[in-house]
């Protein structure tokens, strides 16, 4: 299992975005994700998951 995780400190440059494009792309792949967005915010595009992605 790999693990992938997307973060910076300033808020507002795109984590959220950019992790579940990420997720989703390895999704379209075929790819089994498990996606966690832990931001308060809600800021994923794909309700589809449930800021880390983890290959399985």
């Amino acid at each position: 299992m790999k693990t992938i995780l997307v973060c910076n400190q300033k808020g507002g440059v795109g984590k959220s975005l950019v992790a579940d494009e990420i997720a989703f792309s390895f999704e379209r792949s075929g790819i089994p994700v498990s996606f966690y967005d832990l931001d308060t915010q809600g800021g994923t595009l794909h309700k589809t998951h449930v800021c880390f992605v983890k290959l399985l």
